[in-house]
């Protein structure tokens, strides 16, 4: 399934793959899809209730790496696969 397909349980899927399964919910509650995950960012993280800043560092590291992963993938024709894919 492509990155932007991904549905909110797809995302906490994802995020509890990365082994931060206590912030699963803070992105099915508030409705984060593929679609709205690539423009989550320091800023919106706070307002998911992830406020532990060493966590916030990571997820954000693995964010823009899966952001950048998806576009590489996508000019190089691979449909936005992402891996783990959940």
């Amino acid at each position: 399934m492509a990155f932007l397909d991904w549905s909110c349980q797809d995302v906490a899927k994802w995020i509890k793959s990365l082994g931060y399964p206590h912030y699963t919910a803070c992105f099915t509650e508030n409705l984060i899809t593929g679609k709205k995950l690539i423009y989550v960012n320091c800023r919106y993280l706070p307002r998911l209730g992830i406020t532990d800043f060493e966590d916030m560092k990571t997820l954000l590291l693995l964010l823009t790496s899966a952001n950048l992963s998806y576009r590489y993938l996508k000019i190089n024709g691979n449909h936005g696969h992402l891996c783990p894919c959940p």
